[in-house]
């Protein structure tokens, strides 16, 4: 409610301080509207990131970020690769072979790992073929 009243008043950022992430007033002046997303992702409301743990082997990473979405599954933002060291957004023609994929999803977005190595695994397939 705050934020609205805020708003309304003239405010052109709301932040909410996070002890774990000092910068985000920073990123609010310098990129308006980030400091919303990156709120989302500390709180419990909305959007979370989730660690699935699925097998790739040398699939463009382009290839990887569209299948997921196209299944409505979320938005990949990162892969663990096989000694498990986590990246985050990787150039979209680089080829990943990883052990888990990081997704951004929604309370209405619940893919398991089954789901996700299947579609993966049907985009590899087209890939190829």
């Amino acid at each position: 409610m705050n934020r609205d009243r805020l708003k309304r008043a003239g405010a052109s950022a709301i932040v909410r301080p996070l002890r774990g992430y000092p910068e985000m007033i920073v990123r609010a002046i310098v990129a308006p509207g980030t400091e919303w997303v990156v709120e989302r992702l500390f709180s419990s409301e909305g959007d979370e990131c989730l660690r699935f743990d699925v097998m790739l082997n040398e699939m463009a990473w382009s290839d990887v970020v569209m299948a997921v979405l196209e299944a409505n599954y979320g938005a990949p933002v990162g892969y663990a690769d096989v000694q498990g060291q986590p990246h985050s957004n990787p150039p979209p023609h680089a080829l990943v072979t990883a052990e888990a994929l990081f997704v951004l999803v929604d309370e209405t977005q619940r893919p398991t790992n089954a789901a996700l190595q299947k579609i993966l695994d049907t985009r590899t397939q087209q890939t190829r073929a």
